[in-house]
């Protein structure tokens, strides 16, 4: 965007046309624009900050600078005008701002590679806790389980032996569920119960 404002200054200073004055002018908003976004990029690091705000008043002059060259071609014509700012690139203060804007980018990509390796490192510590604690979960639950798997076959296994010693009895073993409605349903109901009582288990 310097570059754009820079040769859109000469071509403006050489021709006076108001179509370089234009473009001067529209480059000097983006590169406005882009100095802000960086701004915002640089919150977070002071030494950022500072290269950002010594770039913003680099930046300023360099514009200032402009503007003179205007003012002079406006009084004293094109020639000393382009002299003067032709000048002023010799002060090698273009130079500066592009060392500097180099200065900030490598900064940022070494920033960038050190947030990226402390993502990974925290990536990596969440991949081992969530295996640690799905571990632990199954450390715990299959103790669990096969304490009620062996239950329900201690059920089962009792709930046979009692069906055997019901069967065996002399007598019947029935259990009977009246409804509110009044309706009755054996639960269960022993072998004997058709010679003693007369009930069909089937039914």
């Amino acid at each position: 965007s310097l570059a754009a404002a820079e040769s859109s200054h000469r071509g403006f200073l050489l021709t006076g046309s108001p179509e370089h004055r234009e473009a001067r002018e529209n480059a000097l908003r983006k590169l406005k624009t882009d100095k802000s976004l960086l701004d915002a990029e640089d919150a977070d690091d002071p030494t950022q900050r500072e290269r950002s705000r010594r770039l913003g008043k680099l930046i300023d002059d360099r514009i200032l600078v402009m503007l003179e060259t205007e003012r002079i071609r406006t009084a004293e014509g094109s020639a000393a005008a382009t002299r003067s700012f032709s000048e002023a690139l010799a002060d090698r203060s273009t130079a500066r701002i592009r060392a500097l804007v180099e200065e900030i980018s490598a900064a940022e990509a070494r920033l960038l590679a050190e947030r990226t390796q402390r993502d990974l490192q925290e990536a990596s510590w969440m991949r081992r806790s969530l295996l640690l604690a799905a571990l632990a979960i199954v450390a715990l639950l299959v103790p669990m389980l096969w304490g009620l798997v062996r239950q329900s076959r201690g059920r089962s296994r009792a709930e046979h032996r009692l069906r055997a010693i019901a069967h065996s009895l002399p007598g019947t073993v029935y259990v009977l569920r009246r409804t509110p409605q009044g309706d009755a349903t054996f639960d269960f109901l022993s072998v004997n119960a058709v010679a003693l009582l007369g009930i069909d288990r089937a039914v």
